[in-house]
């Protein structure tokens, strides 16, 4: 008996050298005849030399996978593995609308039930919408929750390979580069003649220092290194977990030295936001383009 007075039916025994405690439930929810039951397989165990209590975590566990069996459980499922894996949270986010907002038709329907043309269907919809490189993903995503159900035994095959060239493929549109120098110099007089100071800066660090947007735009002054000539992004902030080392040129230096003048004193944050101080620029591109308009408009 515990000290609030409830009864459990209990086994002690010794494993591995080891006091250990089995319990076969509470009385008299569990009756005396199961409870012997409970007490014989696991005493049968112990002379096998296997843990009861071990064994019993694995049974529970392996029936709750077995019960999420649906497309929606797994993809949760796979959803923590990213985030256990400390994948972006961009990649998790932009994985979770796939799957749950774009695969809803799914989510109800047994993992191991679903077929080539269940998924088609899901991806004729966004395909109907002109959002050709968003199936392509959503195929993609639905194929590696298949193959996590396959590896946890709830599904025996991927159905997204056989529905390579069911889909349009998306037109791959490549962008002009300013590939020489008359270029790169219209480009250059085009960012300076910009007039928003913090996205003026931000382009130019672009330039001279060829980090990805997402990690120039999060910058924070302790992590500049200006004396060591040195930038370096923290492994949170880098697409490949990895910490990031890049070397100063002159002209990314006397940038931000410029830029220092201007944001330096607010908070850490290299480029601060217009309308608030402790957020960062804005991710969209328009400033960019802008730019990249007036660069065309000089030649």
């Amino acid at each position: 008996m515990l000290p609030n007075g409830s009864k459990l039916w209990r086994l002690d025994f010794r494993f591995d050298g080891r006091r250990l405690t089995a319990s076969f439930g509470p009385y008299p929810d569990i009756s005396l005849e199961v409870a012997r039951q409970a007490n014989a397989r696991a005493r049968a165990m112990i002379r096998a030399g296997v843990n009861p209590i071990a064994e019993k975590r694995v049974a529970l566990q392996t029936a709750k996978v077995a019960r999420a069996t649906t497309f929606g459980l797994v993809a949760d499922e796979l959803l923590e593995k990213l985030a256990r894996e400390e994948k972006a949270a961009a990649i998790i986010g932009k994985r979770s609308w796939l799957l749950k907002e774009l695969a809803a038709p799914l989510a109800d329907r047994p993992v191991n039930a679903i077929t080539p043309v269940g998924i088609l269907s899901v991806l004729q919809d966004v395909e109907g919408k002109g959002h050709l490189e968003t199936a392509r993903r959503l195929r993609a995503s639905i194929g590696q929750v298949m193959r996590l159900a396959i590896a946890t035994g709830r599904a025996t095959s991927d159905p997204t390979p056989e529905l390579r060239g069911a889909i349009a493929a998306p037109k791959t549109t490549h962008r002009a580069a300013n590939t020489d120098k008359p270029g790169a110099c219209r480009l250059m007089q085009a960012i300076d003649g910009y007039n928003r100071r913090i996205v003026n800066a931000a382009m130019q660090v672009m330039a001279y220092c060829f980090p990805r947007p997402g990690e120039c735009r999060l910058a924070r002054w302790p992590e500049v290194g200006l004396d060591a000539a040195v930038w370096i992004i923290p492994a949170a902030r880098t697409k490949m977990r990895r910490e990031h080392r890049i070397p100063h040129s002159r002209q990314g230096v006397a940038a931000f030295q410029t830029l220092h003048g201007y944001s330096g004193h607010w908070n850490d944050l290299c480029f601060p936001g217009q309308r608030s101080h402790t957020r960062p620029i804005s991710e969209t591109p328009s400033a960019l383009r802008c730019a990249l308009w007036a660069s065309h408009r000089r030649k």
